[in-house]
């Protein structure tokens, strides 16, 4: 994949350089750090141990469903869950990975906004003893032997899913729009795999494709909402990358004076405010990443890691869970009882 940017992939590989310079001046890092001590007590698994938390949003449902998870999973261990944010900025993430791993946490979890620049901080981890668990955005596929695993979702099947359930909702004929997140990201770029794949198989079906928000935010839905509707005002579906953005292309809706039941609408995520959407009838598919079940399962990879050194798969997929207002009740049901 491409990144976000040719500086964050600049300041990725001079933050290697000063990391592999750190390395080779001390042995520290190596003996004492990331889940490597030599007692019998952390070869069991058990024991106290301190997961770096790193996250380039604060903001988003899914994260704070994430970071919810691992807290309860890792506190019923008494671990220690320490949560930092890059506020979307890739060189602040990077910062903050460097400081993370200079105070040698057993392990490490990162939700990475570039998987390019984030490659020479993943392989100092590495060489420091510290286990890594990328979830919600994989890193690069060169970096992919630098991390325990990726605990998340095939974001290419889930295009697929989504744009399937467009095609059929449409009887295979329609003016469908697209509103992609941010560009070069794992989860964007493969969503625009797998959704592409479908509708250039749909003869039927007319893509205009629109813009990447640079965000996922509602503010950033609703203008590229806005910026679509002027090219193309006449669509029977929109597909979003996630929900926020979705929410703002309703709104974006509303101000043209187009009735959103008019228009199907699909989006991802499945955060209080879109679920809610999707019960009223507003959103039509929202499919939930299950933050909170991919957060356990991580705190059950790391304790497996720590008592026995397992190796999971890498990756290591979930399935998202589809919400609809046919299928609400039964979907919730699955979110209360911490399944999702």
């Amino acid at each position: 994949m491409v990144g976000r940017s040719r500086a964050a992939v600049c300041m990725g590989l001079v933050l290697g350089l000063v990391l592999v310079l750190s390395a080779c001046g001390s042995s520290k890092s190596s003996s004492s750090g990331g889940g490597g001590s030599s007692s019998s007590t952390a070869a069991s698994g058990g024991g106290s141990k301190t997961i770096a938390v790193n996250m380039y949003s604060r903001e988003i449902p899914y994260f704070q469903e994430v970071l919810k998870g691992l807290q309860k999973a890792g506190g019923k261990l008494g671990w220690t869950i320490k949560p930092t944010f890059a506020n979307n900025d890739p060189t602040q993430q990077i910062n903050q990975l460097q400081n993370a791993i200079t105070t040698h946490p057993d392990a490490m979890v990162v939700i990475p906004i570039d998987e390019n620049a984030l490659v020479p901080a993943y392989q100092q981890a590495k060489q420091s003893g510290i286990p890594v668990v990328s979830v919600g955005d994989n890193i690069a596929q060169s970096a992919s032997s630098a991390q325990l695993t990726f605990v998340g979702d095939n974001y290419a099947d889930l295009g697929k899913t989504k744009a399937e359930f467009i095609v059929k909702k449409l009887h295979g004929k329609g003016r469908v729009g697209w509103i992609h997140g941010i560009r070069g990201l794992n989860f964007s770029e493969e969503q625009k795999t797998g959704g592409m794949s479908v509708f250039k198989s749909a003869p039927g079906i007319t893509l205009v494709d629109g813009p990447y928000a640079g965000a996922f935010s509602s503010d950033k839905g609703l203008s590229a909402t806005q910026n679509l509707l002027s090219r193309a005002p006449n669509l029977n579906a929109i597909f979003f990358d996630n929900d926020d953005l979705a929410l703002g292309g309703i709104q974006a809706l509303k101000s043209r004076g187009i009735n959103p039941s008019k228009v199907l609408i699909v989006g991802t995520d499945g955060g209080p405010v879109a679920l809610n959407a999707v019960k009223n009838g507003q959103l039509n598919a929202t499919f939930s990443l299950c933050g909170y079940a991919q957060g356990v399962k991580t705190i059950d990879v790391l304790q497996s890691y720590f008592a026995n050194k397992t190796q999971p798969p890498n990756p290591l997929y979930m399935q998202p869970l589809m919400f609809t207002p046919q299928n609400f009740s039964q979907s919730i049901q699955k979110v209360k009882t911490g399944a999702c």
